[in-house]
Order: C-alpha cells, then structure tokens, then sequence
C-alpha cells in the first residue's frame, strides 16, 4: 500500500499480484489492484478487477467501494451502459 501511495505503480502492481496468488480469494487484493489500473489509465483492467472483487467480497463495505471503483473505470471509458450498472448498484448502499 505504501508503494501505491508513493506513486510507484509497477512495484505495487507487482507485489498485490503475488498477494493474489497467495490470497485468490481476497478482495482487497482485486481492490488495490483495481486502483493501481486506474492510476496507470488502464480503466478496462481496473473494472476487471474490481469485478473479480465484487465475486469474493464479503462486507457490504468492501461491495460498495468495489462498484465505485467499477463506476470510476467506466466513466474513464466513457461507458454508459457501465456506468448506469455501477449507480445502480451504488444506490442499494
């Protein structure tokens, strides 16, 4: 997290893949990775991974700010039909 923080991307990138093989079912791994994807302005791989979040979350929390990170690449992709997905689910939190 702290390489996320400092702006070092590809070593955050690097270091919460080998946490998700270690963790698969982790959905904060899918989480830092979703925001990682986003900052190196990949938004599709970022709703991938948030995505994958949302499959494994358990908290409400966690689901909510997974669909924001899901409706955060979507309006970078200029998705609407994503977009609309993600408010929609936002607006049951």
């Amino acid at each position: 997290m702290n390489q996320l923080r400092q702006g070092q991307l590809s070593a955050a990138q690097s270091t919460f893949t080998r946490a998700q093989r270690l963790a698969p079912q982790s959905s904060a791994v899918y989480f830092y990775l979703s925001q990682v994807a986003l900052k190196q302005n990949q938004p599709l791989k970022a709703e991938a991974m948030a995505r994958r979040g949302l499959v494994v979350a358990q908290s409400s929390a966690r689901k909510k700010a997974l669909w924001q990170l899901v409706l955060m690449a979507a309006q970078d992709q200029g998705n609407t039909r994503v977009i609309n997905e993600a408010r929609a689910a936002l607006a049951q939190f």
